[in-house]
């Protein structure tokens, strides 16, 4: 499994990994070439793809940064980092509690 870069450009945009724990990370967000303070913060949940071929390339399991059709659901964005942190902890806590308590029935 290829793991997602901890460092993106996209957008317009530069994405640096603060913290991540499990499937959960939280990203600074600043403007390409202005990183002196960032422009918000994006919570995700990392997803995970399969194998695949796409137009002739093989591409190997791995990890990827939440689409934009998948915001509000696994990617959240925050001008403020307490808030950040406060959602991470949050969606952490829930997927702890949920491994505890194991599959509903």
């Amino acid at each position: 499994m290829v793991k997602i870069e901890t460092e993106i450009s996209r957008g317009g945009f530069h994405f640096k990994q603060l913290v991540r724990k499990g499937r959960f990370a939280i990203y600074a967000k600043t403007m390409q070439n202005l990183e002196r303070s960032p422009a918000g913060f994006e919570v995700v949940v990392i997803q995970k793809r399969e194998a695949t071929e796409m137009f002739g390339i093989s591409y190997p399991p791995r990890e990827l940064y939440p689409s934009s059709g998948d915001w509000g659901t696994n990617g959240f964005t925050f001008l403020f980092h307490r808030d950040a942190i406060r959602k991470f902890d949050s969606l952490v806590l829930l997927a702890d509690g949920r491994r505890q308590r194991g599959p509903s029935n």
